[in-house]
């Protein structure tokens, strides 16, 4: 079990008696926890590929990614008039050089989904523990780390994931003496 006396832990566990941000930590921890099924969703798809994207993928670069891809899954070729497209294929890298089916710019798309999906976990994670003083979710895949940090989490506030309300979460644990 995490220690939580002192920590950061602490401090989100003695927010529970609070209703709103009750909810507000909850409602993080879930979107988290999707946010990492996500993650390793993605990462499974892209693990037998070398994919290679712009550390920040730009929204005109997705755009032109799909954009490619539903060219070349409707008429098998990107067409005269696809500058955007093209511009985006230059961009993106499969296993070595620049995607030419309908299925290398959809591993594209999915580099893109996680790197964006990667840089809002990360993000939401510091933004929200930040008031707490919490655990730094740094580092090149944070769908790694983060499940140890929400098992922590809910070892600490253990209702969050579970459903139970905090009213409830808060009686049992007057009752029982937990805490």
């Amino acid at each position: 079990m995490a220690k939580t006396a002192g920590s950061w832990l602490g401090q989100v566990r003695d927010q529970a008696d609070d209703p709103l941000l009750a909810e507000d930590w909850k409602s993080f921890g879930n979107r988290i926890w999707r946010g990492r099924q996500e993650a390793l969703q993605l990462r499974a798809v892209l693990t037998a590929h070398a994919v290679t994207i712009p550390d920040i993928p730009e929204p005109s670069l997705v755009e032109g990614l799909q954009q490619a891809r539903d060219r070349l899954s409707q008429s098998g070729k990107l067409g005269m008039f696809a500058g955007p497209t093209k511009r985006a294929a230059q961009e993106c890298q499969v296993d070595g050089r620049q995607p030419t089916t309908a299925e290398d710019f959809d591993l594209c798309l999915h580099a893109a989904s996680l790197a964006n999906l990667r840089r809002r976990m990360v993000t939401g994670w510091h933004n929200q523990l930040a008031r707490v003083g919490g655990a730094d979710l740094g580092g090149p895949v944070p769908e790694d780390m983060v499940g140890r940090l929400l098992d922590d989490l809910a070892r600490a506030w253990p209702w969050s994931w579970s459903g139970v309300s905090p009213a409830v979460w808060k009686d049992f644990r007057d009752s029982a003496g937990v805490w």
